[in-house]
């Protein structure tokens, strides 16, 4: 089984690993955790990781690398708001994901 972010709930949910209530109490925990942590932005992006990581601005991240021209741009809301802007000048297609906070980004794991 295999999963990716909150699916690695399910796989090891599913691959017996622990049983249902273990893991809807991690899920509400990890609920709670996120919600302490400052908001942030997301943007599937139309083209490739490499090519992206060339022009990203350093407080943005990849935050997956979903396909060979596909990849997912993680970070604060400002800068996204800005790198958006420059994809738009190169005409590369982007969509704001709707999401509370940047996940799979140094937003996440940089508190204490």
């Amino acid at each position: 089984m295999a999963g990716h972010s909150i699916g690695e709930f399910v796989a090891a949910t599913l691959a017996g690993v622990w049983d249902l209530q273990d893991a809807l109490g991690l899920i509400a925990l990890r609920g709670r955790l996120m919600q302490n942590l400052p908001r942030g932005s997301m943007m599937a992006v139309n083209a490739s990781a490499d090519a992206i990581a060339k022009i990203l601005p350093s407080t943005l991240q990849i935050a997956s690398n979903n396909a060979p021209a596909l990849c997912v741009v993680s970070g604060p809301e400002a800068d996204a708001v800005e790198f958006q802007k420059q994809l738009e000048a190169k005409e590369i297609v982007f969509r704001h994901l709707h999401t509370s906070h940047a996940f799979h980004s140094a937003m996440i794991g940089s508190h204490d």
